[in-house]
Protein backbone atom coordinates (compact mmCIF):
# COMPACT_ATOMS: atom_id res chain seq x y z
CA UNK A 1 0.00 0.00 0.00
CA UNK A 2 1.24 3.51 -1.01
CA UNK A 3 1.46 6.02 2.02
CA UNK A 4 -1.42 7.36 3.57
CA UNK A 5 -3.17 10.39 4.80
CA UNK A 6 -5.23 10.56 8.19
CA UNK A 7 -8.58 12.34 7.18
CA UNK A 8 -10.51 12.05 10.29
CA UNK A 9 -11.02 10.48 13.81
CA UNK A 10 -12.87 10.60 16.98
CA UNK A 11 -11.92 8.45 20.34
CA UNK A 12 -13.06 4.82 19.09
CA UNK A 13 -11.53 5.33 15.46
CA UNK A 14 -8.73 6.52 12.83
CA UNK A 15 -9.52 7.11 9.28
CA UNK A 16 -7.17 6.80 6.73
CA UNK A 17 -7.16 7.00 2.96
CA UNK A 18 -4.16 5.87 0.71
CA UNK A 19 -3.54 7.67 -1.96
CA UNK A 20 -4.03 5.08 -4.78
CA UNK A 21 -6.87 5.67 -7.45
CA UNK A 22 -9.28 2.20 -7.92
CA UNK A 23 -11.63 1.14 -10.61
CA UNK A 24 -13.82 -1.20 -10.45
CA UNK A 25 -16.70 -2.70 -13.42
CA UNK A 26 -19.15 -1.88 -10.86
CA UNK A 27 -18.87 2.26 -12.02
CA UNK A 28 -17.45 4.39 -14.44
CA UNK A 29 -16.13 6.57 -11.78
CA UNK A 30 -13.08 6.22 -10.07
CA UNK A 31 -12.82 4.72 -6.41
CA UNK A 32 -10.88 5.92 -3.15
CA UNK A 33 -9.87 3.41 -0.31
CA UNK A 34 -10.25 4.39 3.02
CA UNK A 35 -9.75 2.50 6.02
CA UNK A 36 -11.29 2.52 9.74
CA UNK A 37 -9.08 1.57 12.58
CA UNK A 38 -10.03 0.88 15.72
CA UNK A 39 -8.19 2.33 18.64
CA UNK A 40 -9.66 0.13 21.09
CA UNK A 41 -9.20 -3.05 22.56
CA UNK A 42 -12.99 -3.62 22.20
CA UNK A 43 -14.93 -4.03 19.57
CA UNK A 44 -16.78 -1.01 17.25
CA UNK A 45 -19.59 -1.17 14.79
CA UNK A 46 -19.15 1.54 12.04
CA UNK A 47 -22.50 2.63 10.27
CA UNK A 48 -21.91 2.59 6.28
CA UNK A 49 -25.67 1.82 5.52
CA UNK A 50 -25.75 5.04 4.07
CA UNK A 51 -23.83 6.44 1.07
CA UNK A 52 -24.05 10.28 1.51
CA UNK A 53 -23.33 9.54 5.73
CA UNK A 54 -19.67 8.36 5.12
CA UNK A 55 -16.64 9.65 4.39
CA UNK A 56 -15.71 10.11 1.04
CA UNK A 57 -14.29 12.31 -1.89
CA UNK A 58 -16.10 15.35 -2.40
CA UNK A 59 -13.83 17.40 -4.69
CA UNK A 60 -10.70 16.74 -6.82
CA UNK A 61 -7.86 19.09 -8.56
CA UNK A 62 -5.06 19.50 -10.47
CA UNK A 63 -2.17 21.52 -8.48
CA UNK A 64 0.97 22.77 -8.98
CA UNK A 65 1.66 21.95 -5.48
CA UNK A 66 0.68 19.26 -3.07
CA UNK A 67 -1.79 22.12 -1.03
CA UNK A 68 -4.70 24.02 -2.46
CA UNK A 69 -4.13 27.66 -2.87
CA UNK A 70 -8.08 28.00 -2.96
CA UNK A 71 -10.43 26.68 -1.29
CA UNK A 72 -14.08 26.58 -2.85
CA UNK A 73 -15.84 23.50 -0.93
CA UNK A 74 -18.62 22.68 0.30
CA UNK A 75 -18.89 20.06 2.73
CA UNK A 76 -21.21 18.03 4.22
CA UNK A 77 -22.10 18.43 7.65
CA UNK A 78 -22.75 15.47 10.00
CA UNK A 79 -26.07 15.27 11.79
CA UNK A 80 -26.50 16.29 15.04
CA UNK A 81 -26.41 13.29 17.73
CA UNK A 82 -29.38 12.94 18.81
CA UNK A 83 -31.17 10.45 21.16
CA UNK A 84 -33.24 9.10 18.45
CA UNK A 85 -29.82 8.47 16.28
CA UNK A 86 -28.24 7.37 19.24
CA UNK A 87 -30.53 4.55 19.73
CA UNK A 88 -30.58 3.78 15.59
CA UNK A 89 -27.18 3.09 15.72
CA UNK A 90 -27.19 0.91 18.88
CA UNK A 91 -30.10 -0.85 17.57
CA UNK A 92 -28.74 -1.20 14.33
CA UNK A 93 -25.16 -2.23 16.27
CA UNK A 94 -27.35 -4.93 18.54
CA UNK A 95 -28.93 -6.21 15.17
CA UNK A 96 -26.25 -6.62 12.36
CA UNK A 97 -26.82 -3.85 10.14
CA UNK A 98 -23.23 -2.30 10.89
CA UNK A 99 -19.77 -3.07 9.96
CA UNK A 100 -17.85 -4.55 13.02
CA UNK A 101 -14.42 -4.22 13.64
CA UNK A 102 -12.54 -6.15 16.42
CA UNK A 103 -10.06 -4.87 18.51
CA UNK A 104 -7.26 -2.95 17.11
CA UNK A 105 -8.59 -4.38 13.83
CA UNK A 106 -9.30 -2.13 10.58
CA UNK A 107 -12.06 -2.35 8.10
CA UNK A 108 -11.54 -1.04 4.22
CA UNK A 109 -13.90 0.28 2.38
CA UNK A 110 -13.71 1.96 -1.14
CA UNK A 111 -15.93 4.89 -2.35
CA UNK A 112 -16.15 6.33 -6.16
CA UNK A 113 -15.78 10.07 -6.59
CA UNK A 114 -19.49 10.53 -8.20
CA UNK A 115 -18.69 12.68 -11.07
CA UNK A 116 -15.01 11.58 -12.31
CA UNK A 117 -13.30 8.64 -13.76
CA UNK A 118 -9.79 7.96 -15.28
CA UNK A 119 -9.99 9.74 -18.08
CA UNK A 120 -11.05 13.11 -16.11
CA UNK A 121 -8.13 12.48 -13.95
CA UNK A 122 -5.34 11.89 -16.39
CA UNK A 123 -6.32 14.71 -18.21
CA UNK A 124 -5.37 16.89 -15.63
CA UNK A 125 -1.95 18.58 -16.36
CA UNK A 126 -0.30 19.70 -12.76
CA UNK A 127 2.14 17.43 -10.55
CA UNK A 128 -0.46 17.04 -8.25
CA UNK A 129 -4.00 15.44 -7.70
CA UNK A 130 -5.28 17.15 -4.45
CA UNK A 131 -8.65 15.30 -3.58
CA UNK A 132 -10.83 17.01 -1.22
CA UNK A 133 -12.39 14.75 1.63
CA UNK A 134 -15.91 15.33 3.58
CA UNK A 135 -18.37 13.28 4.92
CA UNK A 136 -18.53 11.57 8.21
CA UNK A 137 -18.78 8.09 9.66
CA UNK A 138 -20.91 7.65 12.95
CA UNK A 139 -19.71 4.58 15.08
CA UNK A 140 -20.27 2.67 18.22
CA UNK A 141 -18.92 0.23 20.90
CA UNK A 142 -22.29 -0.42 21.66
CA UNK A 143 -22.77 1.58 25.10
CA UNK A 144 -21.18 5.74 23.35
CA UNK A 145 -21.64 7.02 19.92
CA UNK A 146 -19.36 9.08 18.11
CA UNK A 147 -19.40 10.42 14.54
CA UNK A 148 -15.31 10.43 13.22
CA UNK A 149 -15.34 13.76 10.39
CA UNK A 150 -12.32 15.68 9.32
CA UNK A 151 -11.17 19.08 11.11
CA UNK A 152 -13.56 21.84 9.75
CA UNK A 153 -15.59 19.67 7.39
CA UNK A 154 -12.92 18.40 4.94
CA UNK A 155 -9.06 17.76 4.26
CA UNK A 156 -7.43 17.63 1.69
CA UNK A 157 -5.40 14.44 0.17
CA UNK A 158 -2.08 15.38 -2.21
CA UNK A 159 -1.43 12.46 -4.30
CA UNK A 160 1.94 12.30 -6.49
CA UNK A 161 0.46 12.45 -10.79
CA UNK A 162 0.31 10.77 -12.78
CA UNK A 163 -1.73 8.69 -9.48
CA UNK A 164 -1.10 4.79 -9.40
CA UNK A 165 -4.08 2.73 -10.70
CA UNK A 166 -5.66 -0.54 -9.37
CA UNK A 167 -8.49 -2.66 -9.09
CA UNK A 168 -10.63 -2.75 -6.47
CA UNK A 169 -9.72 -6.12 -4.66
CA UNK A 170 -12.96 -8.57 -4.69
CA UNK A 171 -15.03 -9.23 -1.53
CA UNK A 172 -14.58 -5.24 -0.86
CA UNK A 173 -17.21 -3.18 0.66
CA UNK A 174 -17.82 -0.34 -2.37
CA UNK A 175 -20.40 2.46 -2.55
CA UNK A 176 -21.43 4.13 -5.64
CA UNK A 177 -23.46 6.28 -6.90
CA UNK A 178 -25.63 4.64 -9.84
CA UNK A 179 -28.62 5.69 -11.90
CA UNK A 180 -30.74 3.76 -9.41
CA UNK A 181 -29.26 5.36 -6.85
CA UNK A 182 -26.41 5.12 -4.46
CA UNK A 183 -25.65 1.43 -3.48
CA UNK A 184 -23.30 0.38 -0.71
CA UNK A 185 -22.23 -3.59 -1.26
CA UNK A 186 -19.92 -6.02 -0.92
CA UNK A 187 -18.39 -6.88 -4.72
CA UNK A 188 -17.97 -10.78 -5.46
CA UNK A 189 -14.96 -12.43 -6.81
CA UNK A 190 -15.71 -11.31 -10.26
CA UNK A 191 -14.88 -7.73 -9.51
CA UNK A 192 -18.96 -7.11 -9.65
Amino acid sequence: MQASVIVSGSGLVAVRMDQVLYETPATDNFLVHFYVENQTADPVWVDLRDYWGIIRPIQYSGSDTPELMGVDILSPVPPELTDSLRDDVLAAADDGSLQAISGYGQLDYYVDFNAAGRDEIEDLDAPWLVLGVGGWLTVTDGETVEQAAPSGGFAFAPISAPPVWSDVPSRSIIAFDSPAGPRIKRIGSGGV
